[in-house]
C-alpha cells in the first residue's frame, strides 16, 4: 500500500510501481484525479495503463460520477467510506479486471 499526496506524486509512483488496483481521489493538489487516471490511460504501457481504478469522492451530484467514469475510472466510492462498500467494490473491479486479462 502506497500513498501520494498530489497528483504529481501519484503518477510518479504510478510509473515507478506496478499496483493491483488504485484508490484514486477526484480531488488533489497539482492535477486532480481523473486527470491522473487519464495521464495512466493515455501514456502508461500495458499492463499498467488497465490497472482498475476506483474513484473517491465526497460529491453526491451525479455528474461528478459521470466525469469519474468518463476520465476511465472503473468505478466511484463516496466518502465518507462506507467499508463494505469499499471492500465490495475493490473485490468487483479486481475480479472484472482479472476475468478481461484472463480473456
Amino acid at each position: 500500500i502506497e500513498e501520494a499526496n498530489s497528483g504529481a506524486v501519484a503518477l510518479e509512483k504510478l510509473r515507478t510501481h506496478r499496483f493491483d488496483l488504485t484508490l484514486m481521489d477526484m480531488v488533489m493538489p497539482e492535477m486532480d484525479g481523473m486527470e491522473v487516471t487519464q495521464i495512466l490511460r493515455r501514456d502508461f504501457p500495458a499492463p499498467n495503463c488497465q490497472m482498475p481504478v476506483l474513484a473517491l469522492t465526497a460529491s453526491a451530484n451525479p455528474v461528478d460520477q459521470d466525469r469519474c467514469i468518463a476520465s476511465g475510472m472503473n468505478d466511484v466510492v463516496h466518502k465518507p467510506l462506507d467499508e463494505q462498500q469499499l471492500f465490495s467494490k475493490i473485490s468487483n473491479a479486481l475480479a472484472a479486471h482479472a476475468a478481461w486479462s484472463d480473456a
